[in-house]
């Protein structure tokens, strides 16, 4: 009869044990995910964060930064721009979608997550022999 409890009882351990494990691992990832990166700066005021506010930042920590990259706000909401709206559809045209433009720098995908990246196969780095970032900025890429 104790060794029934005595392995009730390591059994009840290693299930709390695995349990709060998983739990911690699938919360970290819900947040990685959200973000896409281990640190992320935004603000919802336009021109706040700026590259010439982080730059000085960023060269006197390069030796603690493995990667950075900066995204633009949408680029429909500069003046310049001229963009009104944009949208895309399916190949029937039956459904619109709303989409959002941004700037990013070349190399968005070394500072960002590929855990949840899916590349099409037919543009996939181990294809073609380009960095997906590479294949956003030149002729050969695109």
């Amino acid at each position: 009869m104790t060794s029934i409890i005595f392995s009730l009882a390591i059994g009840f351990i290693v299930f709390l044990i695995v349990s709060y494990n998983l739990q911690i691992t699938s919360s970290t990832l819900i947040s990685l995910k959200n973000k896409g990166t281990y640190m992320s700066f935004s603000s919802s005021v336009e021109g706040a964060i700026t590259p010439g506010i982080f730059d000085p930042i960023i060269k006197r920590n390069l030796d603690k930064i493995e990667s950075f990259s900066y995204i633009t706000t949408q680029l429909s909401r500069y003046p310049d721009s001229r963009i009104q709206k944009l949208e895309a559809s399916d190949r029937a045209r039956i459904n619109l979608y709303d989409v959002g433009v941004y700037g990013v720098m070349p190399g968005i995908f070394d500072a960002t997550l590929d855990d949840f990246l899916t590349v099409d196969l037919d543009q996939s780095p181990a294809l073609t022999g380009i960095p997906l970032g590479e294949q956003l900025y030149t002729a050969r890429g695109s």
